[in-house]
């Protein structure tokens, strides 16, 4: 049923937005494991430029990303997955069941990516 919403602007709300670096900032984040999941409806690109001072200490991403442009300025699948490599993170799986239009093809899916640096023990 995803796919028979509307995703036109319902309503504009204007919020604050933090990056993870300053999220981070105050937090001991060394050697734990951390698990950053992002779905953030277009803006994926911007939250991972928001992290280049955390990312090396990132573990493990679960991100969501659109095979259509559904979103003003948002970056393509490939853009995201190609950013990640240049990360030093591999694409190492799907969720499943992606979204799916009326036609069965795949609209979106969430990806999973781990950090090539860490051993994760997973």
């Amino acid at each position: 049923n995803f796919t028979k919403k509307n995703l036109e602007d319902q309503k504009i709300v204007n919020s604050k937005m933090i990056t993870l670096n300053n999220f981070f900032k105050d937090i001991d984040y060394k050697n734990k494991k951390i698990l950053l999941k992002s779905d953030t409806q277009g803006f994926e690109m911007e939250v991972l430029k928001g992290a280049e001072d955390v990312i090396d200490c990132i573990s493990v991403i679960q991100i969501e990303l659109d095979f259509m442009k559904f979103y003003n300025n948002q970056s393509s699948a490939e853009d995201i997955i190609i950013y990640l490599y240049t990360k030093n993170f591999s694409l190492r799986g799907f969720t499943y069941p992606p979204g799916l239009n009326e036609f069965g093809e795949i609209l979106s899916s969430d990806f999973i990516f781990y950090n090539n640096r860490l051993k994760i023990g997973l």
